[in-house]
Formats: C-alpha cells, sequence, structure tokens
C-alpha cells in the first residue's frame, strides 16, 4: 500500500477528452472527404448533362435525388469535420459556448445522416450507400452524447473566471513565468 492518497482526476478532464476526440474525428473527416469523394463516384451513376448542347453537367439540374444526397452527404462531411475541429479546441480549453455549439452542430450533423440513411434504405438502396450512411449516423450519434456528457460536465464544474483581457488566472501565471528573467521568490516578485 502506497502513503499517498488517491488523487482525484480533474474536474474537466472528461471535456478536455472529448475535445481531443472532437479534433481527431474532425481531421479524419475533413482530410477522408477526399477519399471519400472518388469512392462515391466508384458507387454511383456518372453524373451527365441532360442538354444536348452542354458538355459540362451542372450538379443543380442534371443530377438525380441520389446523387444529390451522396453530394450534400461528402459536402457535410467536409464541413462538419473542419466545425467539430473548431468546436474540439473549444471543449479542449473549457469553453461552455463551444460545448453548447458542439451539440448543435453534432445534432444536426446525426439527423442529416440518420435522414440520409432512411433515404439509402427506402429510396435509393445501394449497398454502400446504406454502409456509410449508418456509420456516418452512428458517430454523430455517438458524437452528440459526448458533447451533451461534456456541456452537463461544464455546467456541473465551471471554468475558472476569466479577467478582463479573456485569460484564465492559470494563462496570466503561466505568461508571468514564461517571461520573467528570474526564479520568482520573495525578493523578486
Amino acid at each position: 500500500m502506497s502513503d499517498t492518497p488517491d488523487s482525484d482526476p480533474p474536474a474537466r478532464s472528461f471535456c478536455r477528452a472529448t475535445g481531443l476526440v472532437f479534433q481527431t474525428l474532425g481531421i479524419v473527416l475533413a482530410l477522408g472527404t477526399c477519399c471519400w469523394w472518388p469512392i462515391t463516384s466508384c458507387t454511383e451513376e456518372r453524373l451527365r448533362a441532360t442538354d444536348a448542347g452542354r458538355i459540362i453537367p451542372d450538379i443543380f439540374r442534371d443530377a438525380t435525388p441520389d446523387q444529390m444526397w451522396a453530394t450534400l452527404a461528402v459536402a457535410m462531411s467536409f464541413v462538419s469535420g473542419l466545425a467539430l475541429v473548431t468546436v474540439g479546441l473549444g471543449l479542449q480549453h473549457e469553453r461552455r459556448a463551444a460545448a453548447r455549439a458542439a451539440i448543435g452542430l453534432t445534432a444536426l450533423a446525426g439527423l442529416f445522416y440518420w435522414c440520409y440513411l432512411g433515404f439509402a434504405i427506402f429510396m435509393f438502396p445501394a449497398f454502400a450507400r446504406i454502409v456509410i450512411a449508418s456509420v456516418m449516423a452512428l458517430v454523430w450519434t455517438g458524437c452528440f452524447l459526448l458533447a451533451g456528457a461534456s456541456a452537463g460536465e461544464l455546467k456541473r464544474h465551471p471554468p475558472p473566471k476569466k479577467s478582463e483581457r479573456g485569460w484564465t488566472s492559470r494563462d496570466e501565471d503561466d505568461l508571468r513565468k514564461a517571461i520573467s528573467p528570474h526564479s520568482r521568490d520573495k525578493t523578486n516578485p
């Protein structure tokens, strides 16, 4: 047995860990979109111009509904991945507004992918589309649950008050230590 008492984990450690998970997942989603786009072009019918005089197709005029949904899903993956990186950074810095934004973002993205899954199953059935939509819907649902737990933790254990410059007292102490040429003692305040 050790003589040291058991130490409690820091008050907002789950929130910081969720922020790290969100940042990692957001980078994977945003950068993975460049791989997902070509994969969807292999599973979808090729987009062709419907007018005889045009050579280049227009996504808004020539796309079928399933192609439009796939395009929206890829765009949603990229944009929500970037937004997830942003709210993840805010959660790591224990910002309550970031927790509320994370709930809204994950709810919106999760709702979109659950709708996309419904359309993929009932309107445009294709195995790859159903698998991708179900994985994304489950991932965003998990992110929504993590965001809600982080918001609850920040509500139960609010971060320290900010100074007038927007920094916490811990940030100010770190800055003072970093710019001080001498060690802090009683003779050198």
